[in-house]
């Protein structure tokens, strides 16, 4: 058993390439996981993570579960948790993001199902907490703006597109630095043979958000600005170990100085983790990612991918 205490058995849907991510953590909390796993390569996974009960379906699982984590393909989670929730309906379940692409059913779930949160790992790293922090005490006066930039060459999936892959994590970076996720302003998305391979959005007007993300940069970037009236605060990459904090005006072209701020080296997949099954014991609040947030972020999507046909 790992260095946790949690001694929950819980069900994990899946344990491809990053669900084996997911046991690892699981793992490392003291759970007794239980895995569905169907192809021979995720059954290779679960077996070499340490899984306590490897089973083909949802109906094998033992009825001594305490909580479900879901890590399948992006438009198989709604019919999963359904399947869960037919089994035990007050069943505590944590479920890779996006919940679904569709913000009708989106808006339903978040009505139906008061125990179903949704893991977005960068509203738990220590970097965007930081941003957050700086933002809400206006450590550098009231905050004009946010910039986010994810770019690289290739894209990480094959079940969704890059947009439904990338942007609900800017979305949900926004919401824990700002507050909220405004509304959408302007939005281009970059097709290739039809295919979306890149966007970028503008959201809001005091204070505003900029994204941009894409699978075909030659430069690999990604970067997390908050500006502010008398200041701005950099995350440089998402492996920093320091938030830079720059406070004078520039009045001439020069190389920034900075103040490094140091911060916690934490995995935010285990953060959240941890903080799920907290939430499960009894011991912690619920989980960031409730389902009514999930909604909006999903009919914030929708709703850029109508903009940028116009």
């Amino acid at each position: 058993m790992g260095s946790g205490e949690s001694g929950l058995r819980v069900a994990q849907i899946g344990c491809g390439h990053w669900g084996a991510h997911v046991l690892r953590d699981l793992r490392d909390c003291g759970c007794l996981v239980e895995v569905v796993a169907r192809s021979e390569p995720s059954r290779a996974n679960a077996a070499a993570g340490g899984a306590e009960r490897i089973v083909g379906t949802i109906g094998e699982l033992s009825d001594r579960i305490e909580a479900a984590v879901v890590v399948t393909p992006a438009r198989t989670h709604v019919g999963v948790i359904e399947q869960l929730l037919e089994r035990r309906g007050d069943l505590p379940i944590y479920c890779e993001k996006p919940l679904c692409v569709d913000p009708l059913r989106a808006e339903r779930a978040a009505r139906e199902w008061s125990r179903v949160f949704v893991m977005h790992k960068w509203r738990y790293h220590p970097g965007i907490v930081e941003l957050a922090a700086i933002a809400r005490l206006e450590e550098l006066g009231p905050v004009q703006s946010l910039r986010l930039h994810r770019e690289q060459w290739g894209a990480p999936r094959r079940d969704i597109d890059l947009v439904w892959t990338h942007i609900p994590h800017d979305l949900t970076i926004v919401l824990e630095v700002l507050g909220h996720v405004p509304a959408v302003h302007a939005a281009r998305i970059d097709r290739v043979r039809g295919e979306p391979n890149g966007a970028t959005v503008l959201l809001g007007s005091t204070p505003w958000a900029a994204i941009t993300t894409s699978a075909r940069s030659a430069t690999p970037r990604r970067e997390f600005q908050l500006f502010a009236r008398d200041g701005v605060a950099l995350l440089a990459d998402s492996f920093a170990r320091e938030v830079r904090i720059l406070r004078e005006p520039p009045d001439r072209v020069a190389s920034p100085t900075f103040e490094p701020r140091p911060i916690a080296s934490t995995m935010p997949l285990l953060a959240q983790l941890k903080a799920f099954l907290a939430f499960v014991r009894g011991t912690g609040p619920a989980p960031k990612g409730s389902l009514a947030e999930e909604a909006v972020i999903i009919r914030t999507i929708a709703t850029l991918y109508e903009r940028s046909e116009h």
